[in-house]
């Protein structure tokens, strides 16, 4: 069985310890400028840009034109099979929706969204009390993650292991998962970590 690593625990721009698993990988990092280069040729690419960076809510993240421009440089070497665009969350009031699809508007290729979920330790208050946004809109052409009541797509998906070239899993999806979450069985976390990062976002589910 081909295994998928995956680096939700962390940042894969922030710690390379991920370069230790030979297999395929699901590198997920809001600091893309950071990725080692070349990348291998298992290695697929999420480039987390929320339009926060800089900000109080994401104030260790490079600013959106800083991630936007190493988004745009790994979409040139490796294609827009490879690196996702991902824009996580968002924050679905007028204006965050209106951030988000700026950011989507800038697509070289694949997109995945996914929307805040209100913590009890988040760090700032949302206009809403429920543990999720009670408006999720299903925006057009974006790979949704683990979002109960809209149509998702797993972080390791069949279009995975198309866009490196592998055969296709026998197993349907990861046991254990959240209900929403569609990820193929073939999925390993990467990272230890069980703390936020240097990012120090005030959403963090790690806070």
């Amino acid at each position: 069985m081909i295994e998928f690593g995956i680096t939700e625990r962390g940042d894969a721009g922030l710690d390379h310890a991920w370069l230790r698993h030979a297999g395929p990988v699901i590198a997920i990092t809001k600091s893309p400028q950071l990725l080692p280069v070349p990348l291998r040729d298992n290695v697929i690419v999420h480039c987390t840009i929320t339009g926060f960076g800089g900000t109080y809510l994401e104030p260790g993240v490079a600013t959106t034109a800083v991630t936007l421009a190493a988004y745009r440089n790994i979409v040139a070497a490796i294609g827009g099979e490879r690196c996702v665009l991902r824009v996580d969350p968002i924050i679905p009031t007028e204006r965050g929706l209106a951030l988000a699809k700026s950011i989507i508007a800038q697509r070289l290729g694949r997109v995945r969204i996914s929307y805040i979920d209100n913590y009890p330790r988040l760090g700032f208050r949302l206009p809403w009390t429920t543990f999720h946004a009670p408006n999720r809109p299903q925006l057009p052409d974006c790979e949704i993650c683990g979002e109960p009541g809209l149509q998702c797509t797993g972080c390791v998906s069949e279009r995975d292991f198309r866009a490196l070239g592998i055969p296709l899993p026998l197993l349907p999806i990861l046991k254990g998962q959240r209900m929403a979450c569609k990820c193929l069985a073939e999925k390993t976390e990467l990272f230890s970590n069980r703390k936020p990062c240097l990012h120090g976002c005030l959403y963090c589910y790690w806070r």
